[in-house]
């Protein structure tokens, strides 16, 4: 029986970065659907329940980061929301507010997040807000949302124009995600896991056998995400195995820029074998694949 694989891969292309931050935080990445406006840097202090975020977006005005108790809005959400204010641009402003149904409230309690910089920078003609606060994990207010064990639900938005010190922040716009055209600011839900990031690498047993399965090559185009399709056979082994670990492998200059990947396996029924080991945009894949 011939195993396949249908891989799909989200290839970014290389966004505003911070160098600095690459070195002092364990942890960042693009949010999804963002169109690489949006980077988060983070720090997990867990022996001091602490959270420092560095918070990269493409905006001249408020940016903001939160984790959401449902999941699912706004309501209930803890949420942090900064700017650099125009009329004062050397200093920075961050404010902790709680999420309703008509749009946030400045908690009373302010302590449970210490700023630590804030800048406005201009790179190659785009203005970047960058903002850096530590949090608490575990927060006792009221209303505060603590950090999962695990994936936690992240909210993210932001909203263009300038702010000064005395100014609160406006509603972000409709969503960038579900209507891409035409907007000015932008908010989404994810899921991230904030306490470990990457996943700590787990030891294979001695008679494990491995396989190195490759896409054939594929161009990287001049485009802000491209799905690209392919259909791989995967090795028949004599006996039952089960799938235990799977390791992206991609080429150094591409580390940056592929985001992530789907994998599927596809009944023997539903396959053309000319199509085998070959690829595509995902957008033609109906026309040449199952």
């Amino acid at each position: 029986t011939m195993a396949l694989s249908v891989i799909l891969i989200s290839i970014i292309s290389c966004a505003f970065g911070l160098e600095r931050w690459l070195d002092e935080f364990d942890y960042h990445t693009f949010m999804g659907g963002s169109d690489d406006k949006y980077e988060v840097y983070w720090n997990a202090d867990q022996d001091g329940c602490i959270l420092e975020i560095g918070l990269a977006v493409a905006t001249d005005g408020w940016v903001g980061f939160g984790i959401s108790e449902s999941g699912s809005g706004m309501v209930g959400s803890d949420i942090v929301i900064g700017w650099v204010p125009s009329n004062n641009p050397n200093n920075f402003i961050i404010k902790n507010y709680k999420g309703n149904s008509n749009g946030v409230d400045e908690f009373n309690d302010q302590s449970y997040i210490e700023p630590i910089e804030g800048w406005k920078q201009d790179i190659d003609g785009t203005m970047m807000t960058y903002i850096r606060f530590k949090k608490d994990m575990f927060p006792e207010l009221d209303d505060g949302v603590d950090i999962k064990i695990g994936t936690t639900k992240v909210l993210w938005a932001y909203r263009d124009g300038e702010m000064t010190s005395n100014d609160e922040p406006i509603y972000h716009g409709r969503s960038c995600i579900d209507t891409p055209g035409n907007v000015n600011g932008c908010r989404h839900i994810e899921s991230m896991n904030l306490l470990q990031g990457e996943s700590a690498e787990v030891p294979l047993p001695d008679d494990a056998d491995d396989w190195d399965v490759f896409m054939p090559d594929v161009i990287v185009p001049d485009d802000s995400t491209t799905y690209y399709c392919s259909l791989l056979e995967l090795p028949t082994p004599d006996e039952k195995h089960h799938v235990v670990q799977i390791d992206p492998i991609i080429t150094e200059e591409n580390i940056g820029i592929v985001h992530h990947m789907l994998l599927y396996a596809c009944p023997e029924s539903m396959i053309d074998p000319q199509y085998v080991g070959t690829g595509t945009p995902c957008d033609t894949m109906s026309e040449n694949m199952p």
